[in-house]
């Protein structure tokens, strides 16, 4: 017992000469660079582990020199546990940077199928064509297309970006002049059906052609075919060409 008080009584000593100073080492330490919870938590568990096994072994004395040993494996043991959950957390934000980039991927693949049916939605709509057939010599157009003008009128509004062309024809008979007046005035009928089913005017173009391309002057069957008004659908872009 002698010995055990001996040594005890020489730990107290070094801990008391030498622990201070490195305890007032880790305190500066905690304030400047906020030591994790864990750390403190585990140090103060081990102060008591400590002094308690030092009580058993060395009385009061050795109650100081375990409650210094023990505040140091504390502190160990606290930062090991720190560096653990820091560890964790540092995998589980690579694991979500890794799904977060998988997720970026399908949305660029997606993207660029919608991108691609936009691009074949558009060059179907260009080779699109609609026919609005007039009577000889009329430019009122037939109540029998009302329907179909007002719903092409309605779509249109829901659809920005999406422009019409109308274009008038007429047969070769009469002069050029009459012709030309002929067709202008059909593609004015139609522009303003399709402002009344509410078409916004700045949506639609015109161009007359008149008889310059009329079909009939090869076979005066075809000249129901000349007497129209043509509507191609256009994109933005192409709105000026």
């Amino acid at each position: 017992m002698k010995t055990i008080a001996t040594i005890a009584l020489l730990s107290a000593t070094l801990t008391t000469t030498i622990l201070p100073a490195q305890a007032a080492d880790h305190d500066r330490l905690l304030s400047e660079r906020e030591a994790p919870q864990q750390a403190k938590q585990k140090q103060l568990k081990g102060i008591g582990i400590g002094a308690l096994l030092g009580t058993l072994l060395a009385g009061p004395v050795g109650t100081i020199a375990g409650s210094g040993i023990g505040s140091i494996a504390g502190w160990g043991e606290g930062m090991e546990d720190a560096y653990q959950s820091e560890k964790q957390a540092t995998t589980k934000k690579h694991e979500d940077l890794e799904r977060s980039q998988r997720e970026l991927n399908s949305n660029r693949q997606s993207l660029q199928q919608s991108k691609s049916n936009i691009s074949q939605l558009q060059q179907l709509l260009q080779s699109l064509l609609l026919d609005i057939h007039f009577q000889t010599n009329s430019a009122v157009v037939e109540p029998h297309y009302y329907p179909r003008l007002q719903q092409l009128a309605s779509k249109l509004n829901n659809l920005d970006g999406l422009h019409l062309r109308l274009t008038g024809f007429a047969d070769h008979r009469g002069s050029d002049p009459y012709n030309q007046t002929l067709a202008k005035a059909r593609v004015n009928a139609l522009t303003a059906l399709l402002v009344d089913h509410g078409l916004d005017p700045q949506r639609i173009c015109t161009e007359v052609l008149g008889e310059s391309t009329a079909l009939s002057r090869q076979h005066n069957g075809l000249l129901p075919f000349d007497r129209r008004v043509e509507i191609r659908f256009l994109i933005d872009s192409q709105k000026q060409q």
